[in-house]
């Protein structure tokens, strides 16, 4: 996911669909009812290929906020949280790709049970030989205020259609009608750092 490539328009390249390990990653959060900052037991590992949770694998490409900034105080945090999500996808995508790529480098981008699912789903998909190529659509991203003013809330419909998963190096096909589903994110902004980070993920639904 190129970020300076894919911020303009009203689609985002994420590469969602690029990895198999995202997606797998993304339908397990989304068969536990989303993430949540809560402790608990080890992540699962569902290798599901079929919602857009590929590595909920995957999504990159960023869509310019539509709101203006001359007209809404918040703009600039709500971009900012866009850009997260954007930026977390990338970074599976990556990750997808890569086979040996550094799993602790999702902290840069994840933070809670986020970080932990997606660095216990991508690894166990590694060992299972699955990776997936391809580039994921985040389209028509929007974010909004939560009640905690260091936490907004994104909202965004995840196209997989253009990602193929492999198995050992075998490309795998996709279950019918699986390829677009809506997504919903926390993202929180460090206090000190002021960096945002991507914290919960529900599945809302088709889109």
């Amino acid at each position: 996911m190129n970020e300076d490539k894919h911020m303009t328009g009203t689609k985002l390249n994420t590469r969602c669909g690029r990895s198999l390990v995202g997606v797998a990653a993304a339908v397990a959060i989304a068969a536990t009812g989303g993430c949540s900052n809560s402790g608990g037991s080890a992540p699962s590992s569902s290798t599901s290929t079929s919602a857009v949770s590929s590595t909920p694998s995957s999504m990159p490409t960023s869509a310019s906020p539509s709101t203006s900034t001359s007209t809404d105080p918040l703009a600039k945090n709500k971009a900012a949280a866009i850009a997260a999500v954007i930026a977390f996808w990338k970074k599976v995508d990556q990750l997808d790709a890569l086979p040996k790529g550094d799993l602790t480098s999702l902290d840069l981008v994840a933070r809670g049970q986020v970080l932990a699912q997606y660095q216990y789903n991508i690894g166990a998909a590694r060992q299972r030989g699955e990776t997936a190529k391809g580039s994921t659509m985040v389209e028509s991203p929007s974010a909004t205020s939560a009640v905690d003013p260091l936490t907004y809330k994104v909202a965004a419909c995840v196209d997989v259609s253009e990602v193929t998963p492999y198995k050992n190096g075998k490309p795998r096909s996709v279950p019918p009608g699986t390829s677009r589903s809506g997504w919903a994110y926390g993202v929180t902004q460090d206090p000190k750092t002021l960096k945002w980070y991507v914290t919960t993920q529900r599945q809302t639904g088709t889109c």
